[in-house]
């Protein structure tokens, strides 16, 4: 005697009740995702450290510039400037450009910051880059190796660092 239609009636059987559920499956509403106008912790954190070190740096170079029309490199980086839990409006700009070119991106950076509510009286455009910003790596690694070498004596580290 074979059993295979009734295997196969029965196994179909459970297939199809199986398949068969109370339960509707959840269905994702768009809506319910958070708009990009929410908070978002690390995004503020992100965007806290560049509006810090763009006020750090405050230096726009020919990069930054269309010819005399400030691009969206630098319209973002004054933007982000301009972004103080303190309250500062004061706002320092460091303008690393041509000489022949000085008058025009002056005027550009100008209107820009009025036109984000700056007064005049709160803008300080000084010529070349930000004097307090700046160093090279080298000395950085030096500072990094003299370091390696004082724990190396001290018997903490045994990693030795390098700087050719």
């Amino acid at each position: 005697m074979t059993y295979t239609p009734l295997i196969t009636g029965l196994f179909s059987l459970s297939l199809l009740a199986g398949c068969q559920s109370s339960q509707r499956a959840e269905v994702i509403r768009y809506d319910e995702f958070p708009s990009n106008y929410e908070s978002n912790g690390p995004k503020n954190v992100a965007d806290a450290q560049a509006a810090a070190g763009n006020r750090a740096d405050a230096t726009l170079r020919a990069a930054h510039f269309d010819g005399s029309t400030l691009n969206s490199l630098g319209q973002a980086k004054l933007a982000s400037m301009l972004k103080s839990e303190k309250g500062n409006v004061h706002v320092a700009v460091y303008l690393d450009v041509p000489a022949d070119t000085l008058t025009t991106r002056k005027a550009a950076v100008t209107g820009f910051l009025k036109d984000k509510g700056v007064e005049e009286s709160q803008i300080a455009l000084t010529d070349g880059a930000n004097p307090n910003v700046g160093g090279t790596s080298a000395s950085g690694l030096k500072a990094l190796e003299k370091m390696g070498e004082s724990k190396d004596a001290e018997g903490m580290s045994s990693s030795k660092t390098t700087v050719k």
